[in-house]
Formats: structure tokens, sequence, C-alpha cells
């Protein structure tokens, strides 16, 4: 099974300075070959108005990109710094450039063009297997014999099998990564043998297969088979610690007004570091209830809301009359919007859908309308039925339950339905599955792990 891992780089001083000069010189060569693509797509478009356009020649594709990079590089004496990077790095990223144009072909409504990388997102480079090497444990070698950056260290955690490629990424705050995939041992079984498995089981006994969980602010997650996960005391102190830090740190960044300050860009690397300390929270706590979430539900499905967080965390829209603006709520909205983003609700999702393919169990969305309005012992739907945060009374039969483990009970319902429709659809398969079921898994390109075998284990320590 395809695995990933995402380790601490820790270059020395020369060593940073030779990647980040990597990244850039990748950096220009990508965006020259984005604006050279767009010119000639307007070419292109031009060209059809023209009296000797003829259309598009016999035997080519329309859908496809010229690859070459050569002469974005141009003479030495044109710009010598490009000549100083292994060229595997510009082949790698106008690889990435054409992937990226696939992906806009495959689905243009989900992925756009690709456009210009900036500096400070996401600067990374792709190295393949002449570019690198583990030397030995927590070590790895990076650069060609004639452009070399040394042996640099990492702190390897957890094992892993020699990759084909990885990455190496520079984040905002300053710290560097080192992220690679390999084929691990693991047999896991896919979507359509656990759905087969699940087939087997009688109708009536197959809701004790399925588990509804219901995300939300107070409760991260609550399940329906009882169990409660939210962010913890002592997380809660650190984020509202980091907040302040970061409000002081806005502050006397809006007070430097030169750009070219020294101590500006002091405090913004400062800034930079205490977000990336509060990202490390919630991404902790999102690892840590994902893998309670798998390990300690007892079904084989596991269902929750399909919540559009994205949307629920949008700013109001400004409020005006007569007189000028008025007040929309926004700074209770803001902190609604925080409070949403720290129970890291989307990342538990992510998270878990992952962990629980490793696991052989199926990660299920269902609708998340009225789940909080509606009675799981009658079906009744009302708003009046939600009396507050923590309370549900339904008026319909009296029922009374908290208010996030009565909407579990529900979404374990909806669950049970949608597996039930998955079951009973003719010639059932792969095509039938939803979307969290069906994700291609990516093989390690140029590995040929099953043939030949992996050359070498790393073991942590």
């Amino acid at each position: 099974m395809l695995t990933g891992r995402r380790y601490r780089l820790y270059p020395t001083p020369g060593q940073a300075k030779t990647l980040a000069q990597w990244i850039g010189c990748v950096r220009w060569v990508y965006n020259a070959k984005v604006e050279e693509e767009r010119y000639l797509a307007w070419l292109r478009r031009c060209s059809i108005f023209s009296a000797s356009w003829t259309g598009v020649p016999a035997g080519r594709n329309p859908w496809s990109v010229d690859q070459s990079f050569g002469h974005l590089k141009g003479g030495k004496g044109d710009r010598p710094w490009l000549h100083l990077v292994p060229s595997q790095l510009y082949r790698n990223a106008i690889v990435q450039w054409k992937q990226a144009w696939a992906s806009h072909w495959q689905n243009p409504e989900h992925f756009g063009r690709p456009r210009e990388r900036r500096r400070g997102e996401d600067d990374s480079i792709w190295l393949t297997r002449e570019l690198f090497a583990i030397a030995e444990k927590g070590r790895i070698r990076i650069g060609t014999k004639t452009r070399a950056v040394g042996v640099v260290s990492f702190r390897q955690h957890r094992r892993f099998r020699d990759p084909a490629s990885v990455t190496i990424a520079c984040g905002p705050d300053g710290r560097w990564w080192l992220s690679l995939a390999f084929e691990d041992a693991l047999g896991a079984k896919d979507e359509v043998t656990v759905l087969g498995e699940i087939a087997a089981v009688p109708a009536e006994e197959r809701a004790a297969t399925v588990v509804g969980f219901d995300r939300g602010i107070v409760r991260a997650v609550q399940s329906s088979e009882g169990a409660c996960f939210a962010l913890c005391e002592k997380k809660r102190l650190k984020m509202a610690r980091w907040r302040r830090r970061i409000k002081a740190l806005n502050k006397k960044l809006a007070r430097q007004k030169s750009k070219a300050s020294r101590r500006r860009k002091k405090t913004r690397a400062k800034l930079a570091l205490t977000n990336g300390r509060l990202t490390d929270l919630r991404r902790d706590h999102a690892h840590q209830v994902s893998r309670r979430l798998v390990d300690g539900s007892q079904g084989r499905v596991l269902a929750f809301e399909d919540l559009r967080l994205a949307n629920m965390t949008r700013r109001p829209k400004p409020l005006t009359d007569r007189a000028g603006f008025v007040p929309n709520g926004a700074r209770a909205k803001a902190r609604l919007n925080r409070c949403l983003l720290d129970q890291a609700l989307g990342r538990i999702l992510l998270f878990t859908r992952y962990k629980a393919a490793r696991a052989g169990r199926i990660v299920l969305t269902v609708p998340a309308h009225h789940s909080s309005q509606e009675c799981s012992c009658c079906g009744h739907t009302s708003p009046a039925n939600r009396k507050s945060q923590a309370q549900f009374h339904c008026e319909a039969c009296g029922f009374t339950e908290n208010a996030d483990a009565n909407a579990s009970a529900v979404i374990q319902k909806r669950g049970l339905a949608a597996l039930n429709r998955l079951l009973s659809a003719p010639g059932r398969g792969a095509a039938e599955l939803p979307v969290e079921a069906t994700r291609p898994r990516r093989s390690s390109p140029s590995q040929g792990a099953d043939e030949a075998g992996f050359r070498s284990t790393h073991l942590a320590a």
C-alpha cells in the first residue's frame, strides 16, 4: 500500500542557502513556462481569424503541451545563475506543470489552469532518483557529482523503504521538510472487497457495521457509539496564548512601514513561526482524534456528515441602509469561524479516510441538512426540537437526548441507507462507490517494487 512520510529536515546555513537558490531557479523556469504557454494560447486564438488558417494539423493532439525548457535557460552568458542548478530539477518542474494541465483538462471545474508560483507559497523542489540517496539513518545525500548540496540530516521518527522520489519544501516559518512516498508490505483490503464482505452480512444485522459521527464546535466529533472527542484544556490554553501573540505581532508589523527594514523581516519571521505552531496544534489534534475514531470504532463503515466548511467559515456580507453601513455580526462570526477552524473538522475527515483505508474500512459522507433538527427515534424534523446547543427534545414523541448524540444517531441511519443503496445497486462495483471510496491510488513511479523489491529498509530508533 502506498504510504507517505514527512520528516523535519535540518540543513546547515550553507545548505539552506543552496536549496533556496535551487527553489528560486526552478520557480523562475516554471513561471516562464506558464507565461510562454499563455502567450502561445493567445496566438492560437488569434490565428483562427487568419486567412491562412487551415485547422488543427492531422495527427496532432489538441490536448497536449510542449515540455521543452532548454530555450528558457538561455546561454551561460545570459542567465548564468540558471546553470548552477541540476537540469533534472527543471525537468521535474515541467513534468509537474504538464500534470497540472492534465488535471485541468480532466476536470476543468475543479482544477484551474497552471498559474505562476509565488515566493513563499509552496516553495519546494521534486527530487528523483538521480538527485538523492539515503546515506544512513536520518541522513540524505542531495545533488549530483558536479552540483551537490551534501549530506543533510533529518529527524527520522518512523521507518520507511527507499522511495523513488522525494520532495524538499520550506515553509513560511523557515522550517524545512522532507516528504516521500513508498510501497509498504501492508496488504490492505480494497473498498470493493470490504463491500463484498458487508454484503454477506444479513440485512437485519447490517446496522451494527455502520457508525455515525457528528462534527461540531463544542464536541469536535460525537460518535453514535457514545464516544466523544474534543480539544483538551491544555491545547485550548496553548491556542489562546499563540493567538494573543499573533495579535501582538500583527500590531507590531503594522507599525513597521518600511518593507526593507530588517526588524520588519524579523517580525514577519516570528509571525510565521507562531502561525506554524498554531497549525501544528490543530494537525496534532486531528491526527489523535482520527486515530481514536478508526481504532475505537467497531463498525466497518464510518459515516460523516458532508459539511461545506468553506461556506461555513465565510465572512458575512456587509449590510447597508440609507445612513450607510450597519452592524452585520462580523465580530461574532469571526469568533465562530475561529472555533470551527480550531477543531480541524476538515482534517479529521481527511486523516480518517486514509487511516480507515489502511484498516480495511470505508468512509462515507451523507447529507448534513437538518441532522441537528431530526429526531433519531421517530424521524420528526422541526427547528423547535433543538432547545439549546446541548439539548434536544422531540416535540412529537418526547425523546430527549444530547443534541450531538442525537445527530450522530441520525447520521448513522443515513449512512446505513447510503450503504444499502450501494449494495443493492445493479452491477455494483468500483464505479458505483462514492468519490472517497473510489479515489485511485498512485503507484510509486519507476519503482518496480513488485518485481525487484526494495533495496533497503531504514528503521527508526
